[in-house]
């Protein structure tokens, strides 16, 4: 089965773009938290480390590991940026 996201561009309260998951096919959402942490750790790198190099707040990154939330499109970039990936990258390990 394929993994496939559909993301919506929305205005959010602050009159910024902001893009949010509105149907997923063939995954869960803890697939893509369990993926970033998987990475995490295997980098060495500590929730700390991570919340700093992609400017998230603690409790994001709680939501976002933990599979309670779905990161937007520009954190889900950030977070790759810190973890040192392209987002094909970490689209490729998230299908492994």
């Amino acid at each position: 089965m394929k993994k496939v996201g559909v993301f919506m561009r929305h205005m959010t309260k602050n009159h910024q773009y902001a893009w949010t998951s509105v149907h997923t096919i063939g995954m869960e959402l803890s697939e893509i938290g369990l993926t970033i942490k998987r990475i995490r750790l295997a980098q060495e790198m500590t929730q700390e480390d991570l919340i700093e190099r992609a400017d998230l707040s603690r409790s994001q990154l709680y939501y976002i590991e933990s599979g309670k939330r779905l990161p937007n499109f520009r954190t889900m970039i950030n977070i790759c940026m810190a973890l040192g990936l392209t987002f094909k990258e970490f689209v490729d390990e998230w299908y492994q």
